[in-house]
């Protein structure tokens, strides 16, 4: 099974299975067009319950909506192309007036078996619904369990932790002249983690609730920050010409930093520390030469954004 769901895909299954089942039920049920049960199972089967569900309820609605216009227009104009494209011409508008859009062809599609049966007895609207409420019922009853995604979260996390640290530690070679600037791809790397840990949190936040995934939704919303934090230190790293004394302090500082953003409760470098830190950097010499001026510049301005970057996260713990 779990060889067929890794080839296969998970909502592959579910979808064959919510057609399957739906067929099934119409055809015990003596439903007549029972394989249109299908169709609509697979439209219905979607990636998070809250929208399985979203979509079930308005499909239903329309459906009610859909019966009565097209009733009210077969009766008047009979059952005729022309009379179906009348009731479209009302009914579409309506449904994207109302936020109904993903029901328009399902839902047109059941008026089309009342067009080729000539009627809407009661018996036949019944019969349609009926279909509507057997899809759309399967592929939201496929969905009631969907299993979490804390696990990638917690991988996500790791690597989101291990990219900054790298990132951090390159800065801190820049400043060492280690390296000329820093390492771009890095940075696209991270982006590119966080971006799609951030979608996975949603899909979580739309099928599970609760403090946890609140938890998930503040550290992604942090770590964003810091993203942004470390854009800017990157910027300043880039301004820094000069090997001296305070480049070599500000890249201790550095790995300090790196080595400690895995504590969500910063301990080793406290807010306290750096700036103790910057406060040694300002009892150091005065800068000579304009070279030497951009330089110390650019490593106080650095030191404020790293001093931003352990506030954001000590602010995601209160």
């Amino acid at each position: 099974m779990e060889k067929i769901r890794g080839t296969i895909g998970a909502r592959t299954l579910k979808t064959a299975l919510a057609a399957g089942v739906a067929i099934f039920l119409s055809i015990l049920l003596g439903l007549s067009y029972a394989g249109n049960s299908g169709i609509i199972a697979i439209l219905s089967v979607q990636n998070t319950k809250k929208k399985s569900s979203e979509i079930a309820k308005q499909r239903l609605f329309a459906t009610v909506i859909a019966f009565a216009i097209s009733s009210g227009v077969f009766l008047v104009l009979g059952f005729t192309p022309f009379a179906f494209a009348v009731y479209l011409l009302i009914f579409i508008p309506i449904s994207v007036r109302l936020g109904l859009n993903e029901a328009i062809v399902p839902c047109s599609v059941l008026v089309t078996h009342l067009l080729a049966v000539e009627s809407v007895a009661p018996a036949w609207l019944l019969n349609e619904f009926m279909q509507m409420v057997i899809g759309a019922g399967m592929g939201l009853l496929v969905n009631i369990h969907i299993p979490s995604l804390r696990v990638e979260l917690e991988n996500d996390i790791n690597e989101i932790e291990a990219k900054m640290k790298e990132i951090l530690h390159n800065m801190a070679g820049c400043l060492r002249h280690e390296n000329f600037c820093h390492n771009q791809s890095l940075f696209d790397e991270l982006e590119s983690c966080l971006k799609k840990s951030r979608e996975r949190v949603l899909q979580e936040s739309y099928n599970y609730s609760g403090d946890d995934v609140n938890y998930y939704i503040r550290y992604m919303d942090m770590r964003n920050s810091q993203f942004e934090v470390l854009k800017h230190l990157g910027r300043y790293v880039d301004r820094v010409h000069l090997i001296d004394e305070q480049a070599y302090l500000a890249a201790a500082i550095t790995d300090q930093v790196a080595d400690d953003v895995s504590n969500l409760s910063p301990k080793k470098l406290s807010l306290e520390q750096l700036q103790a830190y910057r406060t040694q950097l300002s009892g150091m010499k005065l800068p000579k030469t304009r070279e030497e001026f951009e330089s110390q510049a650019s490593i106080h301005e650095f030191m404020s954004d790293l001093e931003l970057l352990i506030e954001l996260k000590r602010n995601f713990m209160l």
